[in-house]
């Protein structure tokens, strides 16, 4: 028959292979009872979280090293009124500025 209802398909009964526990009407293929999953799942996810967790701590660790310190003219304040003075936005302010500088570092302008 194709199909059928519920009560033609075989139900099995079967026995956890972790604790014993017997399982009334359950799939052919069913290993464990639904508490041995569990457990079974969170010792699963213990290993990985071991295994994983120095990568995270080196993603996410400090890396130490030389910082930047603006200088007072680089400050928010000191480029957007540079900006506002010649009729910029701020972004094309900081835009020309580092446009500028790399002009200079190569020498296509002259230093002031």
């Amino acid at each position: 028959m194709m199909g059928g209802h519920e009560s033609d398909r075989l139900h099995y009964t079967r026995t956890c292979e972790m604790c014993g526990a017997v399982m009334q009407n359950v799939a052919p293929n069913k290993r464990l009872c639904p508490e041995c999953v569990k457990q079974n799942q969170h010792q699963r996810d213990q290993k990985k979280a071991l295994a994983t967790a120095p990568l995270h701590r080196e993603a996410y660790a400090r890396r130490e090293g030389p910082r930047k310190v603006l200088a007072a003219n680089d400050s928010i304040g000191a480029v957007c009124a540079r900006a506002i003075a010649a009729g910029r936005t701020y972004g094309q302010q900081v835009e020309y500025e580092r446009r500028q500088k790399e002009l200079k570092d190569r020498g296509e302008i002259d230093k002031k």
